[in-house]
């Protein structure tokens, strides 16, 4: 006969009265790495012989993959700012390919921004994905041709675009529909024109 090992979670507050350590949550174990989890957790989790599995609620952005790391513990879920976890991404990417990134909740007062590059968009859709309260998202880096589409990609808010003055140019129709409609943050030349630089090699003699 087969049995599956129970997951434990911990974190958050701890649950009064004692009982069952299946149902006991440890305070602080997500927020602080000062002692491994067996140590902190030690009044509930040395009584267990059998196979269990931890999954520990309410780590930081920057302690995710530490904590993942840990003995049996086979989910995170992060509860952080909206800057700590855009400084992380990379490593909450990294844990949610590994199935071990339950959820993020973003723990600002009001909706938050994150603002990432185009390339960012891609590289930690995985990650963002988990993401579980409300966020928006700048996006920076955007061809002048692609921002129609990046713009229209959920949580984005607000694009901007970086290209050749001749993309830009071909794309101004749509960009001026975007502008109208709050989405074109700003646009920044690559590449000036030549005749702005003449201009500017004329302005400095």
């Amino acid at each position: 006969m087969y049995s599956t090992s129970p997951t434990i979670e911990i974190g958050g507050r701890a649950s009064p009265g004692g009982g069952d350590p299946s149902t006991n949550q440890l305070d602080t174990i997500g927020q602080s790495l000062a002692q491994p989890i067996a140590n902190v957790g030690a009044p509930v989790l040395a009584p267990i012989r059998s196979p269990y599995s931890l999954s520990v609620t309410g780590v930081a952005a920057a302690n995710a993959a530490a904590v993942a790391a840990q003995p049996n513990v086979v989910q995170v879920s992060v509860s952080d700012t909206a800057a700590d976890v855009q400084a992380n991404l990379g490593s909450l990417v990294t844990l949610a390919a590994a199935g071990k990134l339950a959820s993020i909740t973003l723990t600002n007062p009001r909706t938050p921004t994150l603002t990432l590059t185009t390339s960012q968009i891609t590289a930690d859709a995985a990650a963002l994905a988990l993401i579980a309260s409300a966020y928006n998202l700048s996006v920076t880096g955007v061809a002048a041709a692609n921002a129609v589409g990046v713009a229209a990609q959920p949580h984005v808010t607000q694009v901007l675009v970086s290209d050749t003055a001749a993309d830009v140019l071909a794309a101004l129709g749509s960009l001026e529909t975007l502008a109208a409609a709050g989405k074109l943050a700003s646009i920044t030349l690559t590449q000036l024109p030549q005749f702005d630089r003449k201009i500017i090699a004329l302005s400095a003699h």
